[in-house]
């Protein structure tokens, strides 16, 4: 299947597979974010990328532990270092259900990752 026009994810949830990981400073304003890629994995939207963004702050620390539950590890990480890295080690090409929600923001429409769920095993810690 081809994907879809470019643009934002309808809302819905997704079958997706979490392609990859990577933190990074913001060019500008020096603040660090881990970005989530997701790959949709069927339906009408197959092979669509849907991305979220985790910056690190303490008030960012409630969808660091929603996302961290979802993935299916316990408690919360030690720290955005080891945030980062289980993600990318344990995460990486296992497959979730997202549910996205669009926004608009000054005449933009952005489409938000809202709730993921785990749907294999979970990691072995």
């Amino acid at each position: 299947t081809e994907p879809q026009s470019i643009g934002p994810l309808p809302d819905g949830n997704y079958e997706v597979q979490l392609a990859e990981v990577n933190t990074s400073d913001h060019p500008m304003t020096g603040i660090t974010s881990t970005n989530l890629e997701y790959r949709v994995t069927s339906g009408d939207h197959t092979d669509r990328r849907v991305w979220d963004n985790v910056t690190h702050r303490d008030e960012t620390m409630w969808k660091v532990a929603k996302i961290w539950n979802a993935m299916g590890m316990t408690g919360q990480p030690a720290d955005w270092a080891e945030f980062s890295l289980k993600l990318s080690q344990y995460c990486t090409n296992k497959h979730f259900t997202v549910t996205v929600k669009n926004r608009e923001y000054n005449g933009k429409t952005y489409t938000n990752v809202t709730a993921v769920r785990l749907n294999e095993e979970k990691p072995p810690f």
